[in-house]
């Protein structure tokens, strides 16, 4: 079965892409820092407003891939590490804003969070950019992060959102609602600067 890979995944395989161009007459080492900058596919104003018909009062289970291999290229690593704990700092955020219990549990493969989702094990997932391939089994949040990274050889450009199983309004108007609340308190932006403010390459768009 095809998998679909990652953030993670897709970035070691540009890598390994630089690399194989040796000999070629393209540069095999990435000329800067990655640069990540964040926005939303909407501004926050113009969000629609999002009422969730009701409180969950059972615990919701996140679901996230995390990559068991490792970036040779250090800064890569650094960036993939820093993305990956603030999508899970700003879960937790949310959740808790929410006011709704939660618990995480990590896969190795992409193709096993679609299947924890689809099979309603898991009730939503983070770290997914818009894919046409699934688009058919899964809805997605707003987006709340879009990371572009420069390298010499390419640009990495993706918004990414919370993915739910088709039709689990229930669940999609929650994550809408709470990426919202976080914008419009502030509280999305202490997140940020928790992982980011340290780092000259990276900015936060103005909400």
């Amino acid at each position: 079965m095809k998998r679909y890979y990652g953030f993670s995944c897709l970035l070691l395989v540009f890598i390994a892409v630089i690399l194989s161009s040796c000999g070629n007459g393209k540069s095999n080492n990435i000329s800067s820092e990655p640069v990540i900058t964040e926005e939303s596919n909407k501004n926050t104003s113009e969000l629609e407003v999002v009422t969730p018909t009701e409180t969950i009062d059972r615990e919701i289970k996140i679901s996230y891939f995390k990559s068991t291999e490792k970036s040779d290229k250090k800064e890569i690593q650094d960036t993939i590490d820093k993305i990956n704990q603030f999508q899970y700092d700003l879960t937790i955020a949310l959740l808790e804003e929410m006011d709704i219990k939660y618990s995480f549990e990590t896969f190795p493969t992409d193709e096993d969070v679609y299947t924890s989702v689809s099979r309603n094990d898991s009730d939503v997932a983070f770290g997914y950019p818009r894919n046409n391939k699934v688009e058919e089994k899964f809805d997605y949040s707003y987006s709340y992060l879009y990371a572009i990274i420069n390298f010499s050889s390419f640009d990495y450009k993706e918004h990414f959102s919370f993915l739910v199983k088709k039709e689990n309004n229930e669940i999609l108007d929650i994550f809408n609602e709470g990426i919202k609340r976080l914008k419009e308190n502030g509280k999305y932006t202490e997140v940020y600067q928790t992982h980011f403010a340290d780092d000259d390459s990276m900015s936060i768009m103005n909400n």
